[in-house]
């Protein structure tokens, strides 16, 4: 497939063949053969390393990145559960000495309940 990519015919493989055999003799080729297997073997082994070692990377990121979420999520609940509870107590105080807490902020009750205790 690779040679047909790069445009060589049957004439132009044949003549590389001999090439090989000259060059090295014909007992070599084998040889060479199971060596460039080896080589190609190793680095397709390699490539999956360093894909693991990649995806692996990533998943700790991810991890990282959930589990910042999930603490940022907590504490705003626990600021939002604070801020509710904080809100109760001040509107059971606030009905407690006789003023209406529909419709104030937390502050216009703070200083409403202020006014009932100190005058």
């Amino acid at each position: 497939m690779t040679l047909a990519i790069l445009g060589l015919g049957p004439e132009e493989l044949v003549l590389i063949l001999l090439l090989f055999v000259l060059l090295f003799g014909a007992d070599k080729i084998p040889d060479i053969a199971r060596s460039i297997g080896r080589f190609q073997a190793r680095i397709a082994a390699a490539r999956r390393e360093i894909e693991s070692e990649m995806k692996t990377a990533e998943e700790k990121e991810r991890e990282s990145l959930a589990d910042f979420e999930r603490e940022r999520e907590r504490k705003m609940v626990e600021v939002l559960e604070g801020e509710a509870r904080e809100r109760a107590r001040l509107e059971a105080a606030a009905r407690a000495l006789g003023v209406d807490p529909a419709g104030k902020s937390d502050d216009e009750l703070r200083a409403a309940i202020g006014r009932e205790v100190s005058g």
